[in-house]
């Protein structure tokens, strides 16, 4: 069985032939023959700064790439990107500068309806919950928006879903690690503005296992979560 199943395979790229007739080499696909470049250094961080984390990449439908990642500095935590356009990255650019937190910053990048890259991040130093994004778009980034500062939280988990309608971003709150339950809670930027919509608090009592949140419409984004001993969902 086995040499039946070799010979068919072999078959297949010329390899057994018919008597009589003249073997072929076999040849390499242009997919099998193509290979990965040279490694290229985008950024290096500075003997000053800390050891880069939370890298993530988004490519829109004309194939240029964003790349974001955090890294400490000093007292501070900046939050960085990169844009490949097909030939060479650019330099990289400070999207934003945020506290420093011990647990590390959640970091999220997606393309949005518009072609438009929208970054995200969460933080929950000394328990006090900051939630930030900014926006490329036209060949720079806006200045970061302030989503969330509530005193007296840690975060529990941070998405950042997409659909025809525009970004969303939801993350989780609670009063503190172990809680058990917290908020849920999402803002959105509408396709076409530059203006966030205020927060909704989905559920107040939601629990701190990270939510399920996909798109599953045109225009129409999905959050199922745990809430005590329920699944709920909500669009």
């Amino acid at each position: 069985m086995v040499i039946n199943v070799l010979a068919a395979g072999l078959m297949t790229v010329g390899v057994l032939v018919a008597p009589g007739v003249a073997a072929e080499s076999p040849t390499m696909s242009p997919v099998a023959s193509r290979s990965w470049t040279t490694p290229t250094t985008i950024w290096s961080s500075p003997k000053a700064l800390g050891t880069p984390g939370n890298l993530a990449q988004a490519v829109d439908s004309q194939g240029h790439v964003t790349a974001v990642w955090s890294v400490k500095a000093r007292s501070v935590t900046r939050v960085m990107a990169a844009r490949f356009d097909g030939k060479s990255w650019s330099k990289p650019t400070r999207v934003s500068t945020i506290p420093v937190d011990p647990n590390g910053p959640q970091v999220r990048l997606v393309v949005g309806p518009a072609d438009d890259v929208v970054a995200a991040w969460a933080t929950s130093a000394n328990t006090h919950v900051r939630v930030g994004a900014a926006r490329f778009d036209g060949g720079s980034w806006s200045p970061a928006t302030a989503l969330a500062d509530q005193p007296g939280m840690v975060l529990q988990s941070l998405a950042l879903p997409t659909d025809d309608s525009g970004v969303s971003v939801v993350w989780q709150v609670a009063p503190y690690f172990g809680a058990g339950t917290g908020a849920l809670m999402v803002r959105s930027l509408p396709r076409g503005s530059t203006s966030w919509t205020a927060a909704t608090i989905l559920d107040d009592a939601a629990a701190t296992v990270p939510a399920s949140v996909v798109r599953d419409g045109p225009r129409t984004t999905r959050a199922v979560w745990i809430s005590g001993s329920s699944i709920v969902s909500a669009q």
